[in-house]
């Protein structure tokens, strides 16, 4: 419990200074990660009085520790079907899980808790606390972490149960939509193709009357050499106002000097 409260301190600071604001870090409502106290737990029980060289300490506990976080976070994952923690964006991780930063500082922590910390604590807790009182407090503590525990469970697997609710909703809303959405387009589709086959019928019903030729005629003698040397310059060349106007007058000016 000492463990998981100092990890609950270490990790919202940590959060706080990079969010710039208070933050309640950890995965229960109270003052504690336990990730940190299982963690620091399995180190001593592992490494404690039987690995003295620093540097072995270091690597032996930060691959411990990180192996305990991927866990953690692979099973939490699968539990509630969520993410909680996610390393992509740093380079040297595994997975999103456990990243090179995070390996470094767990050994550096661990370092010091093996060779620093612990032998303090467990110092204060022998000399000044008896067993009978250390029995009740750390049943106190382990009621109130239980109790805590078992509602944030319920409150995830409640709040999981409402979102998906609201994503089905949503998905239902998003169907519909989808579906009015390509009615509309198929009814605008078929406006368009009306509107169209309209243009059409009146472009072919000028084309072939006498007033169509007599302006076609009088284009091709009078502006024949300029417009065809710019049309052949341009081979892109667009009206703003009036494209298919252009279009059509291209394709019939070339066709007529093939």
């Amino acid at each position: 419990m000492i463990y998981s409260f100092i990890g609950w301190i270490y990790e919202s600071t940590l959060c706080s200074i990079l969010g710039k604001r208070l933050v309640n870090r950890g995965f229960l409502n109270g003052p504690i990660c336990p990730i940190y106290g299982c963690g620091a737990l399995l180190v001593i029980a592992f490494f404690y009085g039987r690995v003295d060289n620093v540097l072995e300490l270091f690597i032996l506990t930060a691959i411990l520790t990180c192996s305990l976080e991927y866990a953690t976070s692979y099973f939490m994952e699968q539990l509630f079907h969520s993410r909680w923690w996610n390393y992509s964006n740093r380079k040297y991780n595994i997975n999103g899980r456990v990243c090179l930063d995070g390996a470094i500082i767990f050994g550096l922590l661990c370092t010091c808790l093996i060779k620093i910390i612990h032998p303090f604590f467990s110092k204060i807790v022998n000399t000044y606390i008896s067993n009978s009182w250390l029995t009740i407090m750390s049943s106190v503590m382990m009621m109130f972490f239980a109790i805590d525990f078992t509602l944030t469970v319920v409150h995830i697997i409640r709040m999981n149960v409402r979102l998906k609710v609201i994503q089905d909703e949503y998905t239902k809303l998003k169907t519909q939509f989808e579906a009015r959405k390509s009615k509309l387009l198929e009814r605008q589709e078929d406006i368009k193709n009306d509107f169209e086959m309209k243009i059409r019928e009146r472009i072919e019903i000028f084309e072939n009357s006498d007033l169509y030729d007599k302006h076609l005629q009088r284009f091709l003698i009078f502006r024949k050499y300029q417009d065809k040397r710019l049309l052949s310059a341009f081979p892109k060349l667009a009206s703003r106002d009036y494209k298919e106007a252009l279009e059509k007058l291209r394709e019939k000016f070339f066709i007529k000097f093939k």
